[in-house]
């Protein structure tokens, strides 16, 4: 029996065999116009309250996570306190 401090010899390492290489994917087909139409036509959102209506300027603030999110702003900002553009293409201060 060999003491517990003794090391013992590392085992040879095996071939592996390489994978095959994947073959490259085929490019997608140019879009179609059917390709373009929505998949769906309307917006369904679950809310633990009623919604007072559609406008997102005139809401509750338990409604703004809710109603908030399918409107995007015209600018919003970055993490350094920035203006970044969103909808908004330019603005003038």
């Amino acid at each position: 029996m060999m003491p517990k401090d003794t090391p013992t010899a590392m085992p040879e390492p095996t071939a592996t065999a390489m994978p095959e290489p994947t073959p490259t994917p085929e490019a997608m087909p140019e879009p179609t116009a059917a390709m373009m139409e929505p998949a769906v036509s309307r917006l369904v959102v679950a809310a633990p309250f009623e919604l007072e209506g559609n406008d997102p300027y005139a809401v509750r603030p338990a409604e703004i996570a809710v109603q908030g999110l399918p409107f995007e702003g015209l600018s919003e900002e970055d993490p350094d306190y920035t203006f970044q553009p969103q909808l908004a293409e330019s603005w003038e201060t």
